[in-house]
């Protein structure tokens, strides 16, 4: 039992709503469920229970509703008096676009989990409009997303480019040439994963803008999909760096370079409410991701700062 579980637990009461409770307290709507059902097995009792979509207080909850009315004021009392928070724990609900919950999230967690063992994960990985509808409803404490739409309710922090790159099997006959021209990529069999506004549509869009039409094999639902259709010998794929990174080290994909084809990227964003996340489990994490940016940042600083001694 924590002071930040008690605190949820006095909002849920007034309320009767987790979704109003979240909002009050300004975390992610699975974060109250999941320190309400701590609670509760700490306490080994129920304290609440549904009826229909709303919540009722059990017989149990209403009492330690009206003791901890008596004892919450004192223990926030004790906290502001010993300068630190009780809390040790917490939990910490966040979305990502399929990319960069594989990409980026998954090992951030597991570096993130090293230092805080008890705190409690909920990654949501969906596409960045539902990831964003996420963070409006309060139901993640922020999200990592591409292809943001418009709303004023949301602020958008530049996070890093996502590379798009081409693959082949070390196997195929173009795996051999050292660089590609326009003419023999746009002859050879595609595999790609073709969405509005993605990378893959700028690559393809430099070589039908200079008169070449492609050949397009295979369209995917997925990044793993056209993965494994390359590394089958099929053919050429378009695919984010990170969704191929492991393969392209242990030599199971190949990149392959084209002549005159520019690189193409698209930017990927962390996305909050009005301000960062507060709790003290999601501004840890997002100061986690943020650190190899303000690494890079730094590196790049030194690198112009040294250039012109």
């Amino acid at each position: 039992m924590t002071l930040h579980q008690l605190r949820i637990f006095d909002s849920v009461a007034q309320h009767l709503n987790f979704t109003k409770a979240a909002r009050e307290l300004r975390i992610a709507q699975p974060a109250v469920y999941l320190q309400i059902k701590s609670l509760e097995d700490s306490c080994g009792v129920k304290l609440y229970r549904k009826v229909g979509r709303q919540i009722v207080l059990t017989i149990e909850g209403e009492k330690f509703r009206d003791e901890l009315g008596e004892i919450l004021p004192r223990l926030t009392e004790l906290e502001s008096g010993a300068g630190r928070t009780v809390d040790a724990h917490g939990s910490l609900a966040i979305g990502g676009s399929h990319l960069l919950s594989a990409a980026v999230l998954a090992p951030a967690l597991g570096e993130f989990k090293k230092t805080h063992p008890n705190v409690r994960i909920l990654l949501r990985t969906k596409t960045s409009p539902v990831i964003e509808r996420l963070v409006l409803d309060c139901e993640v404490d922020f999200g990592l997303i591409t292809q943001p739409q418009s709303s004023g309710d949301l602020v958008l922090e530049p996070f890093r480019l996502e590379k798009m790159v081409i693959v082949v099997s070390p196997t195929h006959p173009l795996a051999q040439k050292p660089e590609l021209s326009i003419i023999e990529f746009a002859q050879a069999p595609l595999i790609i994963r073709e969405r509005h506004k993605s990378a893959s549509r700028q690559l393809l869009d430099q070589v039908e803008s200079q008169g070449f039409s492609l050949n397009i094999l295979m369209r995917c639902d997925t990044a793993n999909a056209v993965k494994c259709a390359v590394m089958s010998g099929l053919g050429l794929g378009l695919i984010y760096r990170d969704h191929v990174q492991n393969e392209i080290k242990t030599n199971r994909l190949k990149v392959v370079k084209v002549h005159r084809l520019k690189e193409a990227s698209i930017q990927s964003f962390i996305v909050y409410k009005s301000a960062p996340p507060h709790t003290p489990s999601a501004a840890e994490f997002l100061d986690l991701l943020r650190r190899p940016l303000a690494l890079s940042r730094a590196d790049r600083a030194a690198g112009r700062t040294k250039a012109t001694c």
